[in-house]
């Protein structure tokens, strides 16, 4: 193309013509994006301390038994390698330091997503001003706390790099190599989502013939066969009634994911009549099935993804209550359960507007919208109760080795014990 044909060219044209951002603008957004999901929870890094399983499990078993031996230890009936790892790694700092660094952690592996839809690698996704577009509406997603830096479900962005690099571009550089190498080789040890994504990548293989997915195929393949052995051996079913009904899964669908997933409006819900739900979910459903239809295979497999893992955690929630879990999770707006899903629906929306059908473009402006109102309502996630963790650590310093003590964790009714010794192991 002549130098006066590009001068013709809209902005957005000649960015359609890219393939990736470069070093330099990958850094400068990297930045701003810390920055911008640190408002989100100020907490988390200025007043921080442990949440649930990452100081019950994941600090205290990598201390109490030594990190080496934490690896091996099933939680949720599954190997957390990830969640281990970094936690072996605050070992290194005093117990004060932890849950910052731990945080921290979580902070990054979060933005790691955007880096990859921003690079030349997941030209495959679709052009660049789409996968800009998708890479934005991941930050933003309303109502997804309980996913949100901490390490105990970092795993949940984790496995969404996987995807996005699963049925991306080979890597060129031994660099792009080898951080494929661990990311497949970690992450399929750290979550049971290689379970679901390891029949996917033999479909990306199969439609692509390339060397590179066989190897992370392999890889997938052999953390899915490590996983599957820990679940039959460690995993038991959640108990209590399951309390499943056609009326329960409409709202899950229309009101959790559609309406409070693009609008954040939870708080009427429940004063939604079940028409107006069905409409929602059928026009909803109708875009995601349009995106399906025209996107491209990667978006296509992760819409398939979504399905199959949402079906498997319906049937079998992880929670615990004295109501059947799915009224549980009738009102769990944030629950982790939800996030896929509206990534799905969104991701599915972006690709709508870059499309020619007029009707199918107004479609994905139509879901995309309500975010304008929503992202900014639901920005700010409320902070937990302070323990006053620092006061804990620093009499934890002061014990005898084989003295205990007791730290109270978020929620309420958690807490981490820990049994001094003289040094971490």
């Amino acid at each position: 193309m002549s130098t006066a044909a590009r001068i013709e060219l809209s902005p957005l044209a000649q960015a359609a013509q890219r393939e990736g951002i470069g070093p330099l603008w990958q850094c400068i957004v990297f930045l701003l994006l810390l920055a911008a999901l640190f408002t989100r929870r100020p907490d988390m890094f200025l007043h921080a301390q442990f949440y649930a399983e990452d100081g019950k499990y994941w600090y205290a078993d990598a201390y109490n038994l030594g990190w080496v031996t934490a690896l091996t230890v099933p939680v949720g009936g599954y190997l957390n390698v990830l969640s281990h790892l970094v936690a072996a790694f605050t070992l290194l700092f005093p117990l004060r330091d932890a849950p910052l660094l731990m945080n921290i952690a979580g902070l990054i592996i979060q933005v790691l997503p955007v880096t990859a839809l921003l690079s030349a690698r997941c030209k495959t996704w679709g052009p660049l001003p789409l996968r800009a577009l998708m890479a934005f509406i991941y930050i933003i997603v309303p109502n997804a706390w309980e996913i949100h830096v901490v390490i105990t479900n970092a795993h949940w962005h984790l496995a969404v790099l996987e995807l996005l690099l699963a049925f991306a571009a080979p890597p060129r550089s031994w660099v792009g190599r080898i951080g494929d190498v661990l990311l497949f080789t970690i992450g399929s040890v750290s979550d049971p989502f290689c379970v679901f994504l390891l029949p996917l990548l033999l479909i990306y293989w199969w439609s692509r013939r390339e060397r590179w997915t066989l190897l992370i195929s392999s890889l997938t393949a052999i953390g899915a066969a490590i996983q599957m052995f820990t679940i039959l051996h460690a995993f038991r079913p959640a108990e209590g009634p399951l309390g499943a009904t056609p009326a329960l899964l409409l709202r899950f669908l229309a009101g959790n994911i559609v309406i409070d997933g693009t609008a954040g409006l939870h708080s009427v819900v429940d004063r939604i009549p079940g028409l107006v739900l069905l409409f929602v979910l059928a026009f909803a459903g109708s875009v995601v099935a349009y995106a399906f239809a025209k996107g491209a295979l990667p978006l296509r497999l992760y819409i398939l993804f979504t399905i199959v893992f949402f079906a498997t955690a319906l049937k079998n929630p992880l929670l615990h209550g004295p109501l059947p879990r799915w009224q549980l999770l009738l009102d769990d707006f944030g629950c982790r359960y939800w996030y896929y899903p509206k990534l799905a629906l969104l991701w599915s929306a972006s690709t709508c507007l870059f499309v020619s059908p007029k009707l199918a473009r107004v479609a994905g402006c139509c879901i995309l919208l309500p975010l304008l109102f929503g992202s900014p309502r639901e920005w700010r996630y409320l902070a937990p109760p302070q323990h006053d963790f620092r006061m804990y650590a620093d009499r934890f310093e002061q014990l005898k080795p084989g003295e205990h003590l007791v730290i109270p964790l978020n929620p309420s009714d958690w807490s981490m014990e820990l049994t001094k010794h003289a040094s971490p192991r």
